[in-house]
């Protein structure tokens, strides 16, 4: 934020997204970290969480942080497509990065929340290469309708970006 000069106009919080829009803990009950968010009051919610399903011991890092990072440790898609429909008013819109493998899961739970997916990207690292993220827009309380947007190639080469992700940067 502040490479980019916008720290004055953005509030970071931190907190524990399973615990947004449960009920604030009452006098002697045990503190948690929950955010308290008003309902429905965000126009937009990003999100880049965790990728894979399960903690195969095989793939998992040693350090924690990144462990939980990558994989469904502290918190589940469902818990954050929760979190995101608690949040986001009504036709507000919801960005997320994922891997393509879970794209039925994804829209399943997004639908579930009443988030109507409205718009998907795949990114290939390159032009002959299988698809190793999607990037999915959704609107809360949204009608449907979905547009598929043309695929974004990252690589011509190794370490060459193409001129279309340059354009995105």
């Amino acid at each position: 934020m502040e490479l980019n000069g916008i720290e004055d106009r953005i509030t970071v919080l931190q907190g524990d997204l399973c615990e947004i829009g449960r009920p604030t803990p009452k006098e002697g009950e045990a503190e948690t970290a929950a955010l308290q968010l008003k309902p429905h009051s965000f126009h937009v919610v990003t999100v880049n969480p965790p990728y894979m399903k399960t903690a195969n011991p095989k793939l998992l890092n040693d350090t924690p942080a990144v462990q939980i990072a990558r994989h469904e440790i502290c918190c589940s898609l469902r818990d954050v497509m929760e979190a995101a429909a608690h949040l986001l008013m009504s036709k507000g819109r919801f960005y997320m990065v994922h891997r393509p493998q879970r794209l039925s899961e994804i829209f399943e739970e997004m639908q579930r929340v009443k988030i109507e997916p409205k718009g998907m990207q795949l990114v290939h690292p390159y032009i002959d290469k299988e698809p190793t993220q999607v990037l999915i827009e959704g609107v809360y309380q949204g009608g449907r309708e979905m547009r598929i947007k043309p695929p974004l190639i990252t690589y011509e080469a190794p370490g060459v970006y193409t001129k279309q992700m340059l354009e995105v940067y």
